[in-house]
C-alpha cells in the first residue's frame, strides 16, 4: 500500500505513514454523522414551535440528539449549539406553560 500524502511504500495494515507521519485511514466517525445536525434543527424548531406538548417533546428530542451527538463526537459546534438552544426552549415552554401565556395553544 501507498501512503496517500507522501506516496512511500508502507505496511498494508498500518495506520500512520512511518515517513510523513500523517494518518493513512481516514476516521469515518469522527465529524461526520447526523445526531448534531437532527439535533441542532429541532432545539431550533422546539423554540419557535408554539405548541405546548410539541415544543417540550421537540426541545427533549433535540437535547437527546445533541448529547449522543457530543458523546460520538459527530458535530460537535451544533451538538453544542443543540443542547444549549433545547435547554432554552424546554425551560421557556414550561415557564410559558405556567405563566398562562400559552392559554390559546393547550393541546392537552
Amino acid at each position: 500500500m501507498f501512503c496517500r500524502h507522501c506516496g512511500a511504500e508502507i505496511n498494508d495494515k498500518a495506520v500512520v505513514c512511518v515517513y510523513c507521519h500523517k494518518p493513512v485511514r481516514a476516521d469515518k466517525t469522527a465529524g461526520s454523522g447526523y445526531h448534531g445536525v437532527i439535533g441542532f434543527v429541532l432545539a431550533v424548531l422546539a423554540l419557535f414551535l408554539p405548541v405546548t406538548g410539541l415544543d417540550i417533546v421537540c426541545g427533549t428530542a433535540a437535547f437527546i440528539f445533541s448529547v449522543v451527538g457530543l458523546a460520538r463526537n459527530q458535530r460537535t459546534g451544533l451538538s453544542i449549539a443543540g443542547i444549549i438552544i433545547s435547554i432554552l426552549a424546554v425551560i421557556g415552554a414550561i415557564v410559558m406553560l405556567f405563566d398562562g401565556t400559552y392559554h390559546n395553544y393547550y393541546i392537552i
